[in-house]
This record gives C-alpha cells, structure tokens and sequence, in this order.
C-alpha cells in the first residue's frame, strides 16, 4: 500500500490559507520583535567591561589555585624523600 502524503490529502485551498497564516505569524513576530527595545550602547560596553573584570578576577583566582596545587605537590614531594 501507498500512503498518501498529508499535504496530498489537504485540499489546496486550506494549504493556501494555511500558508497565508503563517506568513500573518512570521509578519506579526517580526513586528513584535521590533517593538522589543534594544539595549543602548553604553549598557553593553558596561556589561562588557563587568565581564572583563570578572575574567580578570577568575585569571587570578585560577592563578591562586595553581600556586596552592604546586605548593601541595612540593611538601608531598619533601615529605616523602
């Protein structure tokens, strides 16, 4: 048995209006969308620079870590030799 393909057993009216919905959708989205007030500028160089601060901290923190770490790995080493 064949089966017929969904669309095929729409008629090509309601595929036509149904087209014709979805394309009122996309348009009315877009609309939305522009209606959507961007951030300014000036909010997203703060936002960048908070981030660049926060990348600097994490840098440091990491940096403490690995000191830490290599102290560690250093008595472990003395203690056993």
């Amino acid at each position: 048995k064949k089966r017929k393909s969904l669309k095929a057993k729409i008629p090509a009216s309601q595929q036509v209006l149904r087209s014709h919905k979805d394309l009122e959708l996309v348009e009315n989205l877009l609309h939305i969308s522009k209606l959507v007030e961007e951030p300014k500028e000036e909010e997203l160089l703060d936002r960048v620079d908070r981030l660049e601060k926060e990348i600097q901290e994490l840098k440091g923190a990491i940096k403490n870590m690995e000191r830490a770490k290599g102290k560690r790995i250093l008595q472990s080493e003395e203690e056993e030799g």
